[in-house]
């Protein structure tokens, strides 16, 4: 599934299934808003924040792929017109960087995630480009 749309004059692009059956949308909207909305805040004008679903498959022992899947990775991309952190005090209740911001966004998410077992979520900065990871492990079906 593909989506593209303009808010604040920041492109919001995703390429992300309807569903991801391995967790009800409430849980993933629940991560990935306030990260999203972080990212569209953050953003420089006339740039793209997307949004990406990546599987990541089992890595055998020798390196090669296996078969199964172990995790999937959302990935949240922004150019931030602001100084980013790199520090993962980002995640901590009551920080932020912006003016009447309450800060409970990241760490709502960050929240989320500890909750779910093998999940994380990380945060790399490369010059004013935000890389957000949220990795979560695919759940047997049997």
């Amino acid at each position: 599934y593909r989506e593209s749309l303009n808010r604040n004059d920041v492109e919001i692009s995703t390429r992300m299934p309807m569903r991801i059956a391995e967790y009800s949308n409430s849980y993933i909207i629940s991560l990935v808003l306030p990260v999203l909305e972080n990212a569209i805040e953050s953003a420089s004008r006339r740039t793209c924040v997307s949004i990406t679903l990546q599987r990541l498959q089992n890595q055998s022992t020798d390196g090669s792929p296996m078969t199964s899947l172990s995790e999937v990775a959302i990935i949240i991309d922004s150019i931030s017109g602001e100084a980013p952190s790199r520090s993962d005090e980002i995640y901590s209740a009551g920080f932020s960087t912006k003016i009447g911001h309450s800060g409970l966004g990241l760490a709502v998410t960050k929240s989320l995630v500890s909750i779910t077992p093998g999940a994380s979520i990380t945060h790399t900065v490369n010059d004013s480009n935000v890389t957000f990871t949220i990795v979560l492990p695919v759940r047997s079906t049997s």
